[in-house]
């Protein structure tokens, strides 16, 4: 069961990735 290990090392790989959407405090989308 190493696939629950997968968030840590992946995350420069999310933070990099275009999709990323940002979430304002209203829960509305910024970006």
């Amino acid at each position: 069961m190493k696939e629950t290990r997968i968030s840590d090392p992946r995350t420069n790989d999310r933070i990099r990735v275009p999709e990323v959407r940002l979430v304002g405090p209203g829960g509305e989308q910024v970006g």
